[in-house]
């Protein structure tokens, strides 16, 4: 069963992209990592697709949005915004040696990391990733307000 806290769901993401080999690679991050970043929720599944009567790419936006707002909800634990954490995500992709501060807490080293596998296996399913952050930051903010 999964956690119903959006920031356990959140970590419980990063601790299985992690153990990937391929958790870190730059400058373009990991579909595979990404997957297996997925794979401890378990909702990318082929008998979560057939419970959701919905096609792979379908089922994929949905897991990966779901996903993104879960991370979103960590980072604010961390005072960061949806917004702030795309940033340091596009750094990983830009910025060459060391493009996050060396003072940055490793959870959030970890989550930035994360987001980017995460976005490159939406691109694996033809979904741009501003179309998943908008999807993400519309549950993040609705949850948000529920608290």
């Amino acid at each position: 069963m999964l956690p119903r806290s959006p920031i356990e769901r959140a970590r419980l993401i990063i601790n299985s992209g992690v153990d990937h080999p391929s958790w870190r690679r730059r400058p373009l991050p990991s579909a595979k990592a990404g997957r297996a970043a997925m794979r401890g929720l378990g909702t990318m599944t082929r008998a979560a697709r057939r419970a959701e009567r919905s096609n792979a790419r379908e089922m994929a936006f949905t897991a990966i949005s779901d996903a993104v707002a879960d991370l979103f909800h960590l980072a604010d634990v961390y005072c960061f915004s949806p917004d702030e954490m795309v940033v340091l995500h596009h750094r990983t992709l830009t910025v060459p040696e060391n493009p996050l501060p060396n003072s940055m807490p490793g959870t959030l080293i970890r989550l930035t990391f994360t987001l980017g596998n995460v976005f490159q296996l939406a691109a694996a399913y033809d979904w741009a990733e501003d179309g998943i952050v908008d999807h993400a930051r519309m549950h993040f903010e609705a949850e948000l307000s529920e608290r």
